[in-house]
């Protein structure tokens, strides 16, 4: 009696699992498709696998699914079942008896696309769950795309029956392969660094298809998040280029830094992502200009002695841009005599920096006096960062800069004998002792080079 009872209680727990299993499987839709639905980066004479899966299927007993692809791209060379049994069957019930073959498989159906009708029955038997129907060897003749069609698009169709050869219903999912490189790529912007406010800005955006089949694609322009304009390349041939023109209306956007962006759209089977966005950062609305309006010495002629140079900086940029910091750089040639930093300059302020040079190293001759003032961000006028002066280093007492001490230099200094700066006969240059004021000792040193040249 404890036997029966248990064997009942088993039977009873089997059949519960049972109905719990078909409750399942009758609660998900039933789903026929291609895996893997996409197929990327082949290159021609290359054979793919593809299989047409079964997804969430109850009491199948047979099947008739109908293939359509693109024979241009690819040719069918292997299928199971042929000479093969359906996996799917062979998984589920292995001892039962198959009818399996092809009813057409040929790569030339019409002038575009090959077929394959392919079939498999039980003999007497149905089974349930999810598998393999099929599945398929495709070779890359060409490049372009190729659909795998299991669905009644372009004539496939899939015919799904029960034990009792009623139709199952079902969902249909296709596939796609891609032979050949696909790549959309944005490889350039061209816009100002710096414009007005409220101006029209032209931008000229360069894309290319690096890839090795025509293409088809929109490119899109942004400023930070917001699109400016898209356009259209419609058919670009493979390795082709072209420059897109875009205007951007800036009028009403406030002074500030702006990135701009521009996308290409992916294309189909295209893997290599990252050249589809190209980022030109920063544009600058608001014209940014540090200029050099003046550079002073305290002489112009000088002879082992200190020099005082007086540099005045100003800030041209529009109204409504930003304070700006920026070096400034004294040379004489091509060597540093030193620099200095002006920070915060307000638009239309001006600042004057002094520096100081001593020109007892320096070699006679006529030197070029330059100060640069560092290129601040967005600035596109740069000629007026430089201003420049000459100096000539001399023999002490040459005040005229001929590079010898004569009358004349006696003379000179003589004739501003008593002045000092301020004085309408102030000449800095015959200061020769850098005192600020012209004396007899003035007139002693240059007496005491009388004669001499350099």
């Amino acid at each position: 009696m404890h036997k029966k009872l248990v064997a009942f209680l088993f039977l009873l727990i089997s059949l519960i699992a049972y109905q719990a299993y078909i409750t399942k499987v009758e609660a998900q839709q039933t789903k026929v498709y291609v895996y893997p639905d996409r197929i990327t980066g082949l290159n021609v004479g290359e054979t793919i696998k593809v299989e047409i899966k079964v997804e969430h299927v109850l009491n199948l007993r047979g099947w008739e699914i109908k293939i359509f692809y693109k024979s241009s791209v690819l040719n069918g060379s292997a299928i199971t079942p042929q000479t093969e049994k359906c996996p799917f069957f062979n998984e589920q019930a292995p001892g039962v008896q198959q009818l399996y073959g092809l009813h057409n498989f040929t790569d030339n159906f019409n002038a575009t696309h090959g077929q394959i009708i392919a079939y498999c029955a039980l003999q007497n038997a149905s089974v349930s769950g999810s598998g393999t129907l099929l599945w398929i060897n495709f070779t890359a003749v060409g490049y372009g795309d190729s659909p795998i069609n299991i669905g009644p698009v372009w004539e496939g169709e899939t015919i799904l029956k029960d034990f009792n050869a009623n139709p199952i219903p079902h969902l249909t999912s296709n596939g796609i392969v891609h032979v050949g490189l696909r790549d959309a790529s944005i490889t350039k912007i061209e816009a100002p660094i710096s414009v007005s406010a409220n101006s029209i800005v032209k931008i000229n955006v360069t894309a290319e298809n690096q890839g090795e089949v025509p293409e088809t694609f929109d490119v899109t322009l942004y400023y930070d998040n917001n699109q400016i304009g898209t356009t259209l390349i419609l058919d670009m041939p493979a390795g082709g280029i072209q420059i897109l023109s875009f205007t951007w209306n800036t009028n009403g956007l406030p002074i500030g830094e702006y990135t701009l962006k521009a996308t290409a759209t992916q294309v189909p089977g295209e893997v290599d992502l990252s050249d589809n966005t190209y980022i030109f950062n920063p544009l600058y609305i608001g014209l940014r200009d540090i200029a050099l309006t003046k550079i002073t010495p305290s002489k112009t002629i000088t002879n082992d002695t200190t020099v005082y140079i007086n540099v005045t900086a100003k800030n041209n940029g529009e109204t409504g841009t930003p304070s700006q910091t920026f070096n400034l750089t004294l040379q004489y040639g091509t060597k540093t005599i030193g620099t200095q930093t002006i920070e915060n300059l307000t638009v239309g302020s001006t600042k004057t920096l002094t520096f100081t040079w001593n020109t007892i190293v320096v070699p006679a001759g006529t030197h070029l006096i330059s100060a640069i003032a560092t290129t601040v961000p967005g600035e596109t006028n740069t000629e007026n960062n430089i201003a420049a002066t000459v100096i000539i280093e001399t023999i002490l007492g040459d005040v005229t800069g001929e590079g010898k001490v004569d009358i004349i230099d006696i003379a000179t200094i003589a004739k501003a004998y008593g002045t000092y700066p301020g004085h309408p006969k102030w000449n800095p240059n015959a200061d020769l002792d850098n005192n600020n004021k012209i004396d007899i000792i003035d007139i002693a040193k240059a007496a005491k080079n009388y004669g001499k040249e350099i």
